[in-house]
Formats: structure tokens, C-alpha cells, sequence
């Protein structure tokens, strides 16, 4: 049995590049020994990174993904070589900011991987290590509301009155009333995900077959 935990740096700077460092356990150990039921903590297996000055599809420079990474469902395998395939869904929270924050899209990227752990215990060079995890940037996802209207990172300084379909919403303001998310967990589902807010207490569900809109609490 193969359980993966995803370590990145919170908030990270956009400007640096997105490294993923991967910790496997595998081996049952006594009970007192245990940090999770069954496993050990075997140590880091797995390094990569995406470079500073890669792109999005939308031309937007890649980087923040410290707010949430999550697997795709039904893309984790392990193939006969041993390596192990899926791809990531990484989310970034609100964006580069500037002097202060910007109307920028939120979105997820979905990233491609091939890991193969590396547990002996020899020291491997910097371009050896990047190779037990091989990375991808494959697509990128804007996220939208109702009416395909764009979300924003824009500070949330004023509020949407609740309606028949959603409670009171994060806007930048009365003139521009865009949802305003500061996007931080994920957690994804056959037709969509949750993502949830700093600034609302609920997490909110987008979903994929009506176009990606904001549908529910």
C-alpha cells in the first residue's frame, strides 16, 4: 500500500520556482512508532520543480501552487517499470500581487508526472534528484460563477446582498462585483471541486459540466 504526502511552501512567491518535494511510506512499524496508522515515514524520495519563468496557457507565469495540490481522480497508477504516474491539481490562492492585490483570474493548473522514488542511501546529484520526479504543465482552468462572470483576487471590501442561490459573496466593491476569492483548499470530486475561502466561511462548489460555474455553498 502507497501513501504520498505533498510538501510545498506556503504562499509561495511566484517569482521562484515550484518545487515538490514527496515523502513515502510503505512499511507497517509498532504502534508507538506510528505517525500514521500502519506507515513509516521513509524520508524524501522525490524532487522536482517547474521553472521560474514558465508560463500558463494564458500567459500568466506559473507559481503560487502553495495553497492546494490534490491528485486527479482516476490518474494515479503504478506502471510495470515501477514508477509511479498521475497528474497533479494544483491551485494557486489570488495571484501575484503588486502594490497590493490585482484583478486576476483564479484558477487551477492541472501538471503531469512521473515519479520514481529514490530510497537508497548514496548521495545523488542535484540533476540525478531531479529526476525521481519528472513534471508537465499540461492545462490551465479559470474559474468562474454563474454567467461564466470571471472571478478575482481583488480584496474582498464589500459584499453580494444573498440571493434565492448563494449567500452573501466576497466583492471587490459595489461597482465591480465580481467574486473575490482567495482561493486555499481543494478538494475535487467527479464533476467539480470545493474550494475554500479565507474571507467566507463555506467552501464553494464549481462544477465542470455547466462551464465551470459557482453553484453552491
Amino acid at each position: 500500500m502507497l501513501s504520498i504526502a505533498l510538501t510545498v511552501m506556503r504562499y509561495f512567491i511566484f517569482s521562484l520556482p515550484f518545487i515538490l518535494a514527496l515523502f513515502i511510506n510503505v512499511e507497517a512499524v509498532p504502534l508507538e512508532r506510528r505517525a500514521l496508522p500502519g506507515f513509516v515515514n521513509k524520508g524524501l524520495v522525490a524532487f522536482g520543480l517547474i521553472p521560474a519563468n514558465a508560463k500558463d496557457s494564458t500567459g500568466d507565469t506559473l507559481g503560487g501552487f502553495g495553497s492546494a495540490v490534490a491528485i486527479k481522480r482516476g490518474t494515479f497508477r503504478k506502471t510495470k517499470k515501477g514508477t509511479f504516474v498521475g497528474s497533479f491539481i494544483v491551485q494557486p490562492d489570488r495571484g501575484h500581487n503588486v502594490h497590493g492585490t490585482i484583478d486576476w483570474q483564479i484558477r487551477q493548473h492541472e501538471i503531469d508526472f512521473v515519479l520514481t522514488p529514490y530510497t537508497g542511501s548514496k548521495p545523488i546529484s542535484f540533476l540525478e534528484a531531479k529526476e525521481t520526479l519528472k513534471l508537465k504543465y499540461k492545462k490551465t482552468l479559470l474559474y468562474t460563477e454563474r454567467q461564466q462572470k470571471k472571478t478575482t483576487g481583488l480584496d474582498a471590501l464589500d459584499y453580494r446582498p444573498a440571493t434565492g442561490s448563494d449567500p452573501e459573496l466576497p466583492i471587490p466593491s459595489s461597482a465591480m462585483d465580481n467574486l473575490s476569492l482567495d482561493a486555499e483548499g481543494l478538494v475535487l470530486n467527479d464533476d467539480g471541486r470545493y474550494v475554500s475561502e479565507v474571507k467566507a466561511p463555506y467552501s464553494m462548489w464549481f462544477n465542470d459540466k455547466l462551464g465551470h460555474q459557482l453553484l453552491d455553498k
